[in-house]
C-alpha cells in the first residue's frame, strides 16, 4: 500500500501544521538573528528591544538621555576650552609687548632725545599691536568681546594712533599732566572699545557639570576676577590703563626731557603701566584656574559618558560571536525543518506507521 500522508486522517494533517508552525517560529528567529548580525543591535526599535529583553528599553532610554546631556556639555566645554586657550595666549603676548615697552622707557632719567624717540616709537607700535590682539578670534568669535562675540571690541585697532582715545591723551601728554592722561582715558566719549561692549558688559560663560556656570573669558574693557583696579593713576581697568600709558609714552617728544615735570610724569606713567601689567597677570591667573576646571570636567564627564555608553551596550548590543553562532545553528535547524515537512508530506502510510 502506497497511500501518501496527504490522504490520511485529519489527525495526521495536524502533524504537518505543527511542523509548519515550528518552522515559522524558527524563521522569525532567523530573521531577528540576521538583523542582529548586520546591525550589532538586539533590535532596531525600543519596542523590539523591550520584547527581546523585558525591562531593558526603559534603562536604555534613561541612559541615552543622560549620555546626550553629557555629550552636549562636553562639546560646549571644549568650545570654551579653545577660546580660553586663545585668550590666555593673547594676554601673554600683550604682557610681553607692554613689558618690553616699559623696560625701554624705564630709564627715562638717563634717556637722550634719540632714545626717548625710540621708546616713544616702541610704545606707539606696542599700543597698536595690543589693540589688534584685543580683536583676537577663535574661529569667528572675538574672545575679548564679552557676551557678544560677533563684534570686535576695538573698532579702530589697525589705526589706533588716529583714534579719539589716543588723540585725546596727547593733549594731556603735551602738558605732562598725569591726571589729564587718566581723565582722558576715563572719558567714555573717547572710549577705545566698541559701544556694543560698553552696553553689554557681561562675560562669556559655559554650563559645566551639574549645570553650574563657569566664567570662561575676560572682556577687553574691564577687570573680571579681581575687581576694578584701585589707587591713584588708574581708570579701574588694567587694559585701559595699558592702552592709556602706552599712548602717553607714544606721544612724548625729545624736547620734553628738559621740562621740570618730565621725571615725575615719566615715573607715574611707568608705575601705572607696571601695575596694570601685574594686575592683568592676576586676572589671567584666575582665568587659568577656571581653564583648569574646564579641562578637568571635560575629562571627568567624558569618562562618565563612556561608562554610560558601555552600560547601554550591555542592554542593546549583541555578543556578535554568540549571535553568528546562533545564526548558523538556526539556519541549519530551519533547513532541517523544511526537509522534515517535505518528507512527511510524501511519506507513505507504511513508512509513517
Amino acid at each position: 500500500m502506497s497511500t501518501s500522508i496527504a490522504s490520511l486522517s485529519t489527525g495526521n494533517f495536524g502533524l504537518i501544521q505543527q511542523l509548519a508552525a515550528d518552522s515559522s517560529i524558527t524563521s522569525q528567529k532567523l530573521a531577528q538573528l540576521t538583523i542582529q548580525s548586520q546591525t550589532g543591535y538586539v533590535a532596531t526599535t525600543y519596542a523590539g528591544l523591550e520584547t527581546a529583553q523585558p525591562g531593558s528599553a526603559g534603562q536604555t532610554l534613561i541612559l541615552n538621555s543622560s549620555i546626550a546631556t553629557l555629550n552636549n556639555t562636553i562639546s560646549n566645554l571644549k568650545i570654551a576650552q579653545g577660546q580660553m586657550g586663545v585668550q590666555q595666549n593673547a594676554i601673554q603676548t600683550i604682557s610681553d609687548i607692554a613689558s618690553k615697552a616699559l623696560t625701554q622707557f624705564e630709564g627715562v632719567n638717563s634717556l637722550s632725545g634719540s632714545a626717548l624717540s625710540t621708546a616713544a616709537a616702541t610704545a606707539r607700535s606696542a599700543v597698536t599691536q595690543i589693540a589688534s590682539l584685543l580683536n583676537s578670534q577663535d574661529g569667528t568669535r572675538y574672545i575679548f568681546s564679552g557676551q557678544d562675540s560677533t563684534v570686535p571690541p576695538v573698532p579702530n585697532a589697525t589705526s589706533f594712533t588716529s583714534a579719539a582715545f589716543y588723540v585725546s591723551i596727547q593733549s594731556a601728554t603735551n602738558s605732562l599732566s598725569v591726571s589729564g592722561v587718566f581723565a582722558a582715558a576715563s572719558n567714555t566719549t573717547n572710549s577705545p572699545f566698541s559701544s556694543t561692549l560698553a552696553s553689554n558688559p557681561g562675560v562669556p560663560s559655559v554650563l559645566g557639570a551639574g549645570g553650574v556656570p563657569i566664567t570662561t573669558g575676560i572682556a577687553a574693557n574691564a577687570n573680571q576676577f579681581i575687581g576694578p583696579s584701585v589707587g591713584t593713576n588708574t581708570t579701574g581697568s588694567y587694559m585701559t590703563d595699558i592702552l592709556a600709558t602706552l599712548s602717553a609714552i607714544g606721544g612724548l617728544q625729545p624736547g620734553q626731557l628738559s621740562n621740570s615735570g618730565f621725571t615725575n610724569f615719566a615715573n607715574a606713567i611707568s608705575t601705572s603701566l607696571g601695575n596694570a601689567i601685574n594686575t592683568m597677570a592676576q586676572d589671567a591667573g584666575a582665568l587659568g584656574n577656571n581653564q583648569a576646571l574646564v579641562n578637568t570636567q571635560i575629562t571627568d564627564l567624558q569618562q562618565t559618558s563612556n561608562a554610560f555608553t558601555n552600560q547601554v551596550a550591555g542592554f542593546d548590543q549583541v555578543d556578535m560571536t554568540k549571535t553568528l553562532s546562533q545564526l548558523s545553528a538556526t539556519q541549519t535547524q530551519l533547513q532541517a525543518s523544511y526537509q522534515l515537512i517535505a518528507a512527511v508530506k510524501t511519506m507513505s502510510l507504511t513508512q509513517y506507521i
